[in-house]
């Protein structure tokens, strides 16, 4: 029953244009960069209405983390050194 409710909700927020997200941040967000976030993910997506939550996690160095939906958006510090390393590696710089 738990599953059958949770994919009706799904249902009725794409019907209304509307998702939830999660931002994950080194640093806690001020509210003027939330309200700026939550705008720029409603440009990005279409959506009409997004349910932003918000978490800390220092290992991420700085950037942001983002999920909607089944989306993620990782444009975290910490993955774009682990990519240039990988770049680097594959340029046998390192």
């Amino acid at each position: 029953l738990p599953n059958v409710a949770r994919e009706f909700n799904r249902y009725v927020d794409e019907a209304r244009g509307a998702a939830d997200a999660e931002a994950v941040s080194a640093v806690e967000l001020t509210e003027v960069q939330k309200l700026l976030l939550i705008a720029r993910l409603k440009s990005s997506t279409g959506l009409k209405t997004i349910r932003l939550s918000t978490r800390v996690d220092p290992d991420i160095l700085g950037g942001l983390v983002i999920r909607v939906g089944d989306k993620l958006i990782d444009g975290s510090v910490t993955t774009q050194l682990a990519q240039m390393k990988e770049q680097l590696k594959r340029a046998k710089v390192i």
